[in-house]
C-alpha cells in the first residue's frame, strides 16, 4: 500500500493514519496475503497537487518498492490547493500526470482520491469535488477515496478532528482510517 500526499499524511505527530489503515485493513482480511505499507509514504509537507505532480517521477525512481506485492493500492490525500491549482485545467492536469505515473509503474494498480476539505476557503469543496469526480469516471481503478467534508470538518468545523483547523488530531487519525477503511472494503467487495 502506497501513500501520497502532503502534510495531512507526511506527519505522525498526532497519530500514523497509513500505519493504521493497513493494520485495520489486515484485521479485515483473513486470507494468507496481507496489506503492507510502503515506508516511507511518497507525502511532502506543504505539497499540492501541482507540485506532486512535479517531484511524482522522481519519487517513484528514487523509492525502493517491495518487489513481493501482489497488487499495489495507492491513497492520494492532498488537502492543499493553490491558486495556480485553482483552474480545472491545472488541477485536473496535474492529477492526471499523477495517476499516469502510478498507472505506467504499477498496471493494474487500485488508486484512492480523497475529496479535500473547504478549510478557509468554504466553496474549494465543491469547486473541487466535480473535478475529482470526472477523474474518477475517466479511469479504470481509480475511486473515491474519504470525503473530509464529511469526516474531518464533522460537526464541529473541524475542532475535533484536528489541532489546528488543517492537520488531524488524534481524533482526525482514527476517522481517517475508519472512513478509508470502509470505503476500501467497498471497493475491494469485502
Amino acid at each position: 500500500m502506497g501513500v501520497l500526499g502532503d502534510s495531512q499524511t507526511a506527519s505522525t505527530l498526532y497519530g500514523n493514519w497509513p500505519s493504521d489503515l493497513v493494520g485495520g485493513l489486515n484485521t479485515d482480511y483473513a486470507d494468507t496475503m496481507k496489506f503492507t505499507p510502503e515506508n516511507p509514504v511518497l507525502a511532502h509537507s506543504g505539497y499540492d497537487i501541482g507540485e506532486a505532480a512535479a517531484a511524482i517521477d522522481a519519487d517513484l525512481a528514487s523509492h525502493s518498492f517491495s518487489s513481493d506485492v501482489h497488487q499495489y493500492i495507492f491513497f492520494i490525500n492532498y488537502g492543499i490547493v493553490r491558486a495556480d491549482d485553482e483552474t480545472e485545467a491545472n488541477f485536473k492536469s496535474n492529477y492526471q500526470y499523477v495517476i499516469d505515473a502510478l498507472q505506467a509503474k504499477f498496471p493494474g494498480c487500485i488508486i484512492f482520491l480523497t475529496y479535500p476539505a473547504a478549510g478557509t476557503v468554504p466553496t474549494r469543496h465543491a469547486i473541487i469535488e466535480p473535478w475529482i469526480d470526472t477523474l474518477i469516471a475517466g479511469e479504470t481503478n481509480v475511486y473515491a477515496g474519504d470525503d473530509e467534508s464529511v469526516w474531518l470538518e464533522g460537526g464541529d468545523d473541524f475542532a475535533t478532528n484536528t489541532y489546528d483547523g488543517v492537520h488531524y488530531s488524534a481524533a482526525g487519525h482514527a476517522a481517517k482510517v475508519i472512513a478509508l477503511r470502509a470505503r476500501t472494503l467497498a471497493v475491494l467487495g469485502w
